[in-house]
């Protein structure tokens, strides 16, 4: 599938934030195992799990687009 090729940016990009996502999710649930921190993200209304895939997610369409963009000014280097 070409949504998930690592050959295009758009699918690096793709790749990359369910890569976040899965990440994320097991870094915080091993936080939420620890008692009390539940309550604390809770009370302190912490950004969610989502926001932060998504933007690890913009953070590597850009770094891909301008990866991209210095091949095409500078060539491979070759």
């Amino acid at each position: 599938m070409k949504i998930f090729s690592k050959d295009n940016k758009y699918g690096r990009t793709v790749r990359t934030f369910l890569q976040a996502i899965i990440g994320i999710c097991v870094f915080v649930l091993g936080l939420l195992a620890i008692p009390g921190v539940q309550s604390f993200l809770s009370d302190n209304q912490v950004a969610s799990v989502t926001t932060l895939a998504f933007v690890i997610a913009v953070t590597t369409y850009v770094y891909n687009s301008a990866e991209q963009l210095i091949h095409w000014l500078f060539g491979d280097g070759e």
